[in-house]
């Protein structure tokens, strides 16, 4: 079975669920924890598989759309406390596990395994059906020695809980004990009823059915104002779920290897392409078109962490940042939902004076986009302007991609517009007319000051946003001329001997996590590295950022290696990347933690971050294999995607560039300009559909108008045929991932 339908000239050589075989996680020692568990989602709610202190296996529950609603007391404001993710529960299964086997499907996402336990073995699947808020566990044992104890979660924010674990003076002063939990059953379903604490119920319910060799359970998730209204849902939901039990399987199934088939990617780095799809997978288990937005955890919140909401100075950005090229825009989709939804929410975050045409958003956010943000100039250690910004750019390059114009007028530009005017009410002019930028905070750096790289990275990317759209689409904005002004006078980056810093007035002194200063490398890209200055300028700055390792975390890291892969530099792009295991961020599941709490990110960011070394697109221009490290002698990819509604595909073998294919899916003619540095200079078969030519292929690219829905491929001389197919089939280097033998954590 291939992934693709035959297109002209490709041959689909792939077997998917042998492909996806070789890379499950595999357990031969018990998860313990939620960094060694296996998980599965719905991409509305989550679970993960371990064993307790006890040895028994114990399944957690998580829904994304489950908060608290306290509302604010003298003492206290913050969300986290008032309004945080809240945790639901989990089951302990019966019997005392003396091992286990487990194996995470990645093609069919779910987990299969088996418990030997002191009572006997008994063995289990786990998955949670694709778009749905039901997880469903089945089980061949007896239902009385192995059935499910249901045990709820404190309804507690996870950041008092994790403030009271570290430092009591840093936990809420104010914050009153959770409701408590009831549980009942009616007919056939048992409901766990959490009350809210300012009004409304967070409920699950469960039901189990028997089996011929054991009994099959499915859980539900809700929240509503009305218990009555809920549980009824609830009820019906199950009933449906289990009268259509095997509809609902193969739909979830078909789903998944629908999801898979939409690009393909296969190195001989065994260890990387394992990785690459495991994040692909945790993205679709934590997302989906009908979902909320990616929060710090996903669906996976432990009971105790700092970080029970989304961040929008980083973290929502990075994780959404592999979704592009890998061509699976649609679960971008939900953050324009999102900013629409909470539209009424990112005016009020700004002053009142400015409500008229600005809007904003601070750094975190839990149930709604309330996070105010201060005037540039006002001393404020959150004083990030910025983030509204940042995400609409992630957006930009989805309604680039897509050509999306629905997208560009229902959501982008209305709020572009809004977050760009907001920092046009505080630019200075000085005497020479140029326009600067208040004192504000770089995210993650202990000093504010005036023209901070984040902001002015941002504002010049928004403005040029807002202009290009006017001229695209032939705009009558009143503002244009003014955007046009301010783009043309705003002050250059501030930079020094060792490249930008972090604000005219504050340099890079001390190790810096984050890159706040450096966004006009990555993700924004609005520096031209084809200018030798610009390009000296940049790899000045990157190695200065990385000469002070002492606050470096893993999307340091992942960072740096975008930023070298759009230096060209493969090898020290993938040098980079694997500092994420050398430093041991990651963990032997592929999640990542920073003091002890989970975070989304960055693996997802390092997924992003080998995308960049095979593939780029900005502002028209392709790049097929920029920055492939020497070790990558052997690639495969197809369907990746680009700007403009482009499709690229490719195939490398023993370090030759075989064949190269640029596929237009915009509707309408497509112009792009494309570059392989790997045939600069050869001569090469171009074959479209109805001819094929030899050409010398030119070092600075070719610009080439593709047809609608047709297909341009470049071929070496020495290719005996145009193969989509996996580098290796070997299992031997696979399996890295979980506990086994052959685990690489």
């Amino acid at each position: 079975m291939g992934f693709y339908a035959m297109n002209f000239g490709i041959e689909h050589n792939t077997d998917a669920a042998a492909f996806f075989r070789r890379h499950d996680m595999l357990w031969t020692k018990m998860p313990r924890s939620w960094d060694q568990a296996p998980f599965i989602g719905s991409g509305l709610v989550g679970s993960l598989m371990y064993f307790n202190n006890k040895n028994r296996l114990t399944l957690t529950l998580g829904d994304t759309s489950v908060y608290d609603n306290r509302l604010p007391t003298p003492g206290e404001h913050n969300p986290m406390f008032l309004s945080p993710r809240l945790p639901l529960g989990h089951f302990i299964l019966g019997g005392i596990a003396r091992s286990c086997e487990m194996r995470l499907d990645l093609y069919n996402a779910r987990v299969t395994g088996t418990s030997k336990t002191l009572l006997g073995a008994c063995s289990f699947t786990c998955f949670a059906p694709h778009g749905k808020k039901l997880t469903v566990l089945e089980v061949q044992g007896d239902l009385n020695t192995f059935g499910p104890e249901w045990s709820p979660s404190p309804a507690v924010s996870p950041r008092q809980r994790f403030m009271l674990n570290r430092n009591k003076a840093r936990a809420s002063a104010d914050y009153a004990p959770p409701k408590k939990p009831y549980s009942y059953q009616h007919r056939d379903v048992t409901f766990s009823i959490q009350p809210l604490f300012s009004g409304g119920y967070s409920i699950t319910a469960y039901k189990i059915q028997p089996t011929e060799h054991g009994y099959r359970m499915i859980v539900a998730t809700g929240q509503g104002s009305e218990e009555s209204i809920v549980t009824s849902q609830l009820a019906f939901e199950l009933d449906n779920a289990f009268l259509n039990f095997q509809a609902l399987r193969e739909k979830h199934e078909r789903w998944w290897h629908d999801f898979y088939g939409r690009s393909f990617l296969s190195m001989n780095d065994a260890a990387t392409e394992e990785f690459y799809w495991i994040q692909l997978y945790k993205l679709a288990s934590a997302g989906c078109e009908s979902g909320r937005i990616y929060d710090t955890c996903g669906p996976w919140l432990p009971e105790i962490t700092a970080w029970p909401g989304t961040w929008w100075n980083l973290n929502l950005q990075l994780t959404y940042s592999p979704l592009l090229t890998s061509n699976h825009t649609e679960l971008i989709l939900p953050l324009a939902a999102e900013l629409r939804r909470g539209f009424s929410e990112l005016v009020e975050n700004v002053p009142s004076e400015y409500r008229y045409d600005s809007a904003g958003l601070g750094r975190c956010t839990t149930a709604t986009l309330h996070s105010p943000v201060p005037r540039p100039g006002d001393a404020s250690a959150t004083q990030e302007n910025g983030n509204l910004l940042w995400a609409l750019h992630t957006l930009w390059r989805c309604y680039k991609a897509r050509q999306d114009t629905a997208l560009m007028q229902s959501t982008l530009f209305p709020i572009l517009k809004r977050a760009v005017s907001f920092y046009l009410h505080f630019l200075l002019l000085d005497d020479r007319g140029r326009l600067h930028i208040p004192a504000t905070l770089s995210p993650e750096y202990p000093e504010t000051g005036m023209d901070a790289n984040y902001d002015l990275a941002l504002l010049k990317w928004g403005l040029g946003a807002l202009i290009e759209t006017c001229e695209r689409q032939q705009m009558n904005e009143t503002s244009y001329e003014e955007w046009k002004w301010v783009a043309e006078n705003l002050a250059d980056y501030p930079t020094d001997e060792n490249g930008f810093r972090i604000a005219a007035d504050v340099p890079y002194g001390v190790s810096h996590r984050h890159y706040s200063h450096l966004l006009m490398l990555s993700p924004l890209q609005t520096l031209d590295l084809r200018d030798p200055q610009n390009a000296d300028l940049a790899r000045r700055s990157l190695e200065y950022w990385q000469s002070k390792p002492e606050a470096l975390q893993g999307y340091s890291y992942t960072g740096a290696a975008s930023m070298y892969a759009l230096l060209g530099d493969g090898d020290r792009a993938y040098e980079r990347l694997t500092k994420l295991w050398e430093g041991e961020f990651i963990s032997p599941n592929t999640m990542y933690s920073e003091g002890g709490n989970p975070v989304l990110e960055t693996p997802c960011a390092a997924a992003a971050s080998i995308l960049d070394m095979l593939l780029q697109s900005r502002d028209g221009r392709i790049t097929i294999l920029p920055a492939v490290p020497k070790l990558w002698t052997d690639v495969t990819f197809d369907r990746l995607l680009c700007e403009g509604g482009f499709e690229a595909s490719a195939a490398l073998r023993g370090g030759a560039l075989l064949w190269a294919g640029v596929k237009n899916t915009a509707s309408g003619d497509g112009v792009c300009e494309i570059e392989i540095p790997m045939f600069a200079g050869q001569e090469v078969l171009l074959c479209c559909e109805d001819f094929e030519k030899e050409l010398l292929f030119p070092e600075q690219g070719l610009r080439l108008k593709i047809p609608e829905g047709q297909m341009v491929i470049f071929r070496s001389k020495t290719a005996q045929k145009i193969e989509i197919a996996p580098v290796s089939d070997d299992e031997k280097d696979c399996h890295v991932y979980g506990l086994n033998k052959n685990s690489m954590i």
